[in-house]
């Protein structure tokens, strides 16, 4: 554990370049461990949420510029996802994202609520649904961060969109800055 802090403290000291955010092997892979730990929580509270089991793939983690996330998010950069976003102050600083494609958030909501994913008035509580949903996994992820980092964070509240996710990253990435991806994929 002490060599995974140091070498996350050492990555956060650096700031990296968002021209070049490179980072080393260990850097990376202590990455991907704090990660993988925060999804594994978060795959126990959508286990409670849907009373069942919840099959989430181990992340894959890469450190990349914005056109480089593009490229790396491939079909989901460009169409429509659903997402929810969070802001996170304090010892570190950033938005975390949590995005799914449309068709994959009308499931999960119609498995949570219980309603016809087809029935046109869902729109209120997809939103409100995902946001909730958003809010205990992006917490389970960013919360292991900081708990593990010891860096403590105040959140803002969640903000549900239904856009392509690229227009989502840029607008906040008017000062270019490193993009942490993690990508994950989840069976019920």
């Amino acid at each position: 554990p002490d060599l995974l802090l140091k070498a996350v403290d050492e990555a956060l000291i650096r700031r990296i370049s968002p021209v070049n955010p490179v980072l080393t092997i260990e850097q990376t892979e202590s990455l991907a461990e704090l990660v993988n730990m925060g999804v594994g929580r978060a795959a126990a509270a959508l286990n409670d949420l849907v009373w069942g089991h919840v099959d989430l793939t181990v992340p894959s983690v890469s450190v990349l510029g914005l056109h480089e996330a593009g490229r790396a998010l491939g079909d989901l950069a460009s169409g429509s996802v659903s997402s929810v976003e969070m802001g996170f102050q304090g010892s570190l600083e950033g938005c975390a994202f949590l995005v799914f494609p449309q068709q994959s958030a009308l499931k999960l909501v119609a498995l949570l609520t219980g309603e016809d994913p087809r029935d046109g008035d869902m729109d209120g509580v997809r939103s409100g649904t995902l946001m909730e949903v958003g809010k205990v996994l992006i917490n389970s992820v960013v919360g292991t961060l900081s708990n593990v980092l010891s860096k403590p964070l105040r959140y803002s509240l969640p903000v549900y969109a239904e856009e392509p996710v690229m227009g989502l990253l840029h607008t906040h990435n008017e000062q270019p800055s490193p993009i942490l991806l993690a990508r994950t994929s989840f069976v019920v």
